[in-house]
């Protein structure tokens, strides 16, 4: 299943790009991640992928999150 999420940050778009961009920051953003355990070599470009996993415990499950637009 696809989902897709807008939100307002009120920070200019080059600070939020860069913490966006960096994969290993991606858990400090994004609730409910509790680990990333790997990034294309590519990302954050286009159809590029961010490997982590979401949950608590036994309750985590690995997923991924595509980049489909910059």
């Amino acid at each position: 299943m696809k989902s897709r999420n807008r939100i307002f940050i009120p920070l200019p778009p080059a600070r939020v790009f860069q913490a966006i961009a960096d994969p290993f920051t991606y858990q400090e953003w994004v609730v409910g991640t509790s680990a990333i355990r790997d990034a294309d070599e590519s990302y954050p470009s286009v159809g590029s992928k961010l490997y982590h996993r979401i949950g608590v415990g036994p309750l985590a499950i690995r997923d991924h999150t595509e980049v489909l637009e910059l």
